[in-house]
């Protein structure tokens, strides 16, 4: 059976656990490069030890469960993050084959203020959904 036009079959968890899988959107990695080094260990630390592992992260400190709705192809999203001190890692929770995913679709390195940039939460949520249309069985 073929592959619609726009599915990877290329593509891998970034993470993965006995809960919850993890994929990042192409840069990821690069991006990443300009957070703290104390976030560059922490963040990531928290989406393989609690998110994959337990399937959501507890502490409100390490994630925000409402990064606001963002509309994208006319579908409403709900945008999360995990945090560190100044890092946002911004996606949508899904699934992919029935498994909890959390697909990644930008980063903040530096966010200085309380609120989030409203310009880099609308790139993630669109890069999350087009992440999201990659991804063989993956759903949101």
């Amino acid at each position: 059976m073929a592959q619609p036009p726009n599915v990877s079959p290329k593509r891998v968890a970034w993470a993965s656990g006995t809960q919850a899988d993890i994929f990042v959107y192409d840069g990821f990695d690069d991006d990443m490069k300009r957070a703290s080094k104390q976030d560059q260990r922490k963040v990531p630390q928290i989406l393989r030890e609690h998110f994959c592992e337990f399937g959501f992260v507890k502490s409100p400190q390490k994630w925000n469960s409402n990064e606001d709705d963002h509309r994208v192809s006319g579908r409403v999203y709900r945008l999360q993050a995990a945090k560190g001190h100044q890092l946002r890692i911004y996606g949508i929770v899904g699934s992919r084959h029935g498994k909890k995913t959390f697909f990644v679709g930008g980063i903040d390195p530096g966010k200085k203020s309380n609120k989030a940039d409203k310009g880099i939460l609308k790139r993630a949520a669109d890069r999350a959904v087009a992440l999201i249309g990659e991804i063989e069985g993956a759903s949101a």
